[in-house]
């Protein structure tokens, strides 16, 4: 189970009940071209729709794929990306009906779609595209990073938080899974940091099994609130 980082955006603090369809967010506008080419998508999505009185929730936004890049020193890179169900559920609140629990759902006891994360969600392939160009933030963990970028929710500016790691596939067809842990918007305070580091040269020390060192310093720069 995730552990809290900062102060997250509440269920009831920006979710907006859904229409009786679904509505897909829009892709985010294309951006400049950068260091990361995707490749064809891995499998099938992981999760089947979900049906929850008249709204189906759907998932197809987030079936693993795959991406090249370069690290600091050049070397061409393919990175695996997969999803936790955290980045589109929330824990369970007082209230909740267990019949209403997303099947499966990898929080115990029991894990609810939370309407905001599932409406941030459709902006995540489009945001893992871009950061093969881009700094990460560190976390607590050995193996904890997010990328932290402003984005406008319903005309509110606020941090995302996309928590990930960096994992070691030896011998696989892509030598680095990247695994999204959570996602999640902040509207108060930005998560705790430790430093940041450029995800080419964090990519080269994670093929060599390494992590880069935390900043403790009080001054230390940290993710602004917009």
């Amino acid at each position: 189970m995730e552990a809290p980082i900062g102060t997250e955006v509440s269920e009831g603090t920006l979710a907006a009940g859904l229409a009786v369809a679904v509505e897909i967010m829009p892709a985010p506008e294309a951006a400049a071209p950068d260091p990361a080419t995707r490749q064809a998508k891995e499998v099938a999505p992981k999760w089947p729709p979900f049906a929850l009185g008249s709204v189906t929730y759907i998932f197809d936004h987030l079936v693993d794929f795959a991406f090249t890049c370069r690290d600091s020193e050049g070397a061409e890179r393919s990175v695996l990306v997969t999803f936790s169900d955290h980045v589109f559920t929330r824990k369970s609140e007082p209230g909740d009906l267990p019949a209403e629990a997303f099947p499966g759902c990898s929080r115990t006891p029991h894990g609810y779609v939370c309407q905001t994360r599932y409406r941030m969600s459709f902006q995540l392939p489009g945001l893992i595209e871009r950061v093969a160009a881009q700094k990460v933030w560190l976390l607590t963990g050995d193996d904890r990073y997010a990328q932290i970028p402003v984005v406008d929710d319903e005309g509110k500016k606020l941090l995302y938080a996309v928590i990930f790691s960096l994992e070691r596939n030896k011998g696989r067809e892509h030598p680095l899974r990247m695994y999204v842990r959570s996602a999640h918007l902040y509207d108060r305070k930005p998560p705790d940091t430790f430093g940041e580091v450029k995800f080419a040269h964090l990519v080269k020390l994670r093929v060599a099994n390494k992590h880069p060192p935390k900043n403790h310093d009080r001054g230390r720069k940290r993710p602004k609130m917009p």
